[in-house]
């Protein structure tokens, strides 16, 4: 029991470990491929489920929807393969806003170019973009570029109104739309 307990202590701090590290430290872009920006946003995607909790959560496995190009998925697959508090991760490839599932926790619309507008999503999903502008498109999280860096913005009163609480950690790091 005890040699349990150690291991997920070690486990807990490896995983807040590597947060700190991904999330905290710059993360460069120079000579990065499309891949290695995709890498980087599905890093910061896993850690936000860490930091992040629904009101209005039973509990069970946290799900994702992904509206996006094929490389990214491929990326982000991996992240389904991982737990976040003994929790699974599903991960659903939709090809539209209308095809979340039931009980949806994150909708992920990666496209810089895109043109999505996140106001009609259902109240408690968290929207996360990287679309330009997505923040002034109802996105309550959105990835952007600075000096080569990934960084992220959250619109904090919108996250709030939807019954999404996110730790001070992941607060602390982000520029905050109030």
């Amino acid at each position: 029991m005890i040699e349990h307990l150690a291991g997920a202590t070690a486990l807990r701090v490896w995983c807040l470990l590597f947060f700190l590290v991904g999330l905290i430290l710059p993360m460069e872009l120079q000579g990065a491929s499309e891949d290695g920006a995709y890498r980087i946003k599905a890093s910061y995607i896993f850690n936000f489920l860490r930091y992040t909790t629904w009101q209005e959560d039973a509990g069970g496995e946290l799900r994702i929807a992904v509206l996006s190009s094929s490389d990214f998925m491929k990326t982000f697959r991996d992240v389904e393969k991982q737990k976040v508090w003994d929790r699974r991760i599903k991960v659903y490839e939709v090809d539209k806003v209308e095809d979340l599932p039931e009980d949806c926790h994150i909708f992920v619309y990666i496209e810089e170019n895109g043109n999505m507008m996140f106001e009609n999503l259902p109240k408690g999903v968290l929207t996360i973009t990287d679309q330009l502008s997505g923040i002034d498109k109802g996105a309550m999280l959105c990835f952007f570029k600075e000096k080569d860096r990934i960084l992220f913005e959250i619109n904090y009163s919108q996250v709030k109104e939807s019954g999404i609480n996110m730790s001070a950690r992941l607060l602390k790091i982000a520029k905050i739309k109030k």
